[in-house]
């Protein structure tokens, strides 16, 4: 602790280093949300927690403010636990290991969760600033945002009287966000046949890879370790006979996978397939060599042994589904310069002796385009013998012409720093989308400091941006909008 001290401002740094020292993983909201509701009651403000750990803190208005519109402010209180290789840590008991350099909080080995720790740290900073005029304030800290967008989708929005909404997930300063992809997470599963063989093992490892965040980094179009995967074992088979055992690769749909390794068992040469595997490997890391310098893939014997391995036509089957399901970028917008329009990931792969298991975060500005993506994967993966589940959706936010939220935003960054902020649209799916829908016709912003490579253990929050990014929501709270 106290590895954030004498940053400004102190409440913020603070309460964010209380944060990192409580376990808020996806799916692991108790122990955070408690949290949360304790530093409510103990400042003796209204507030609830409704069935999906969502809470609501509701602030009045100070003298003066009382006969103007509410405004919500919005965070999510989930991370996603990602972690080096090498690191042995435990995000269920183990507190984050803060570090500083060079003015960017880090994590050592792991995430660090400032997407959205660092929101949920400002409005409680906020919250209890004495000093602060405000209207009624209304703050919205949500659950499971990272694997579905689960709280925002089930939040309970009855005391909710704001229609002014400033989501705090954004990760560039100076951006102004007004729209978002839709989303749409499923996954394709496909029954295994398998016998039992003996036989030379070898273990295939792809390595080494950048990752991030599938929505905000897909345009860096970052290599992903299961498409690798794919294509080396699909390469390999004009080279070698060979059956698989095992493979996986990937944790979280929604990023792009940084390792991804299978096992598979051959009685071919062992040179011919080295040779072959190391060919592959040389054309892949050169293609990739500007966007992932690190990649690795290595082909190693895993000796000799007697394993469950699949059928030829099934092995065949699922491989064909694996190498032919598109990846990255499908489509760019026609309207925005620079901008996503429809992507997908591959973000896990499983395989075993049960089955093989494909889990996708399918992203889109334009329903339709994702609705179309959708039947493709579908049709692909019904002709490969598979079966889809949508397991959560929410549709685009669309660009607004007429918004007075984003007029004020823009007036009060150039009052506060003599330039015009971007405004604009992101390839991600934001909860505003969801709560603005819930809401009826509300009106939304999508704010926040530069964050950068987030769902990595490379994750990083610029200090000095987040303290100016909390002035500046000071400020847009404490002027009155017109």
């Amino acid at each position: 602790m106290d590895v954030l001290r004498g940053l400004e401002p102190r409440k913020m740094f603070e309460i964010f280093e209380r944060i990192c020292a409580i376990p808020h993983g996806s799916g692991n909201m108790t122990g955070i949300a408690d949290f949360v509701e304790r530093f409510a009651e103990e400042h003796r403000l209204e507030h609830y927690r409704d069935s999906a750990n969502n809470i609501v803190i509701i602030s009045g208005a100070t003298p003066g403010r009382t006969l103007e519109p509410a405004i919500i402010l919005q965070g999510h209180m989930d991370m996603v636990c990602a972690a080096d290789e090498n690191v042995d840590f435990d995000f269920k008991t183990q507190a984050l290991r803060l570090k500083i350099e060079d003015g960017k909080i880090g994590a050592e080995g792991t995430s660090l969760g400032a997407d959205d720790g660092i929101a949920v740290a400002m409005m409680l900073a906020l919250l209890e600033d004495k000093e602060l005029s405000h209207p009624r304030l209304e703050c919205v800290f949500t659950t499971d945002e990272e694997i579905g967008l689960i709280g925002a989708n089930a939040l309970d929005v009855s005391h909710i009287q704001g229609r002014r909404l400033i989501n705090l997930d954004s990760e560039d300063e100076g951006e102004i966000t007004t729209g978002c992809a839709g989303g749409i997470c499923m996954s394709a599963e496909f029954a295994a046949e398998t016998e039992t063989l003996s036989g030379r093992t070898y273990r295939l490892t792809v390595q080494g890879l950048i990752g991030g965040h599938s929505g905000t980094e897909i345009i860096a179009q970052r290599a992903n370790a299961n498409k690798v995967l794919a294509r080396v074992l699909t390469a390999l088979q004009y080279s070698a006979d060979f059956r698989i055992s095992c493979a996986e690769g990937g944790f979280f749909d929604n990023a792009i996978p940084r390792k991804a390794e299978a096992i598979f068992l051959s009685d071919s040469d062992p040179d011919s397939i080295a040779a072959a595997a190391e060919r592959i490997a040389a054309e892949i890391k050169h293609e990739y060599s500007a966007a992932d310098p690190g990649m690795s893939i290595s082909l190693a014997p895993a000796g000799v042994s007697e394993c469950a391995v699949l059928l030829s036509e099934c092995q065949e089957r699922m491989l064909f589904a694996l190498y032919e399901v598109p990846d990255g970028i499908i489509r760019m917008c026609d309207e925005l310069d620079d901008m996503v329009e429809t992507s997908l990931n591959l973000g896990i792969l499983r395989l075993d002796e049960n089955g093989m298991k494909l889990t996708f975060m399918l992203r889109s500005a334009v329903n339709s385009a994702a609705a179309e993506l959708r039947m493709r994967l579908e049709t692909l993966f019904g002709f490969a013998g598979g079966k889809t589940t949508v397991h959560s959706s929410y549709g685009a936010w669309e660009f607004r012409q007429d918004s007075p939220l984003r007029d004020h935003c823009v007036k009060v960054y150039e009052d506060m720093y003599g330039s015009r902020p971007l405004v604009g649209t992101i390839h991600a799916g934001l909860e505003a989308a969801v709560i603005a829908a819930k809401l009826g016709d509300a009106d939304c912003v999508s704010i926040g400091p530069t964050l950068r490579d987030v769902h990595t253990s490379y994750e990083r929050l610029d200090a000095d941006s987040a303290a100016r990014v909390y002035d500046y929501v000071k400020a847009l709270i404490e002027r009155e909008m017109k």
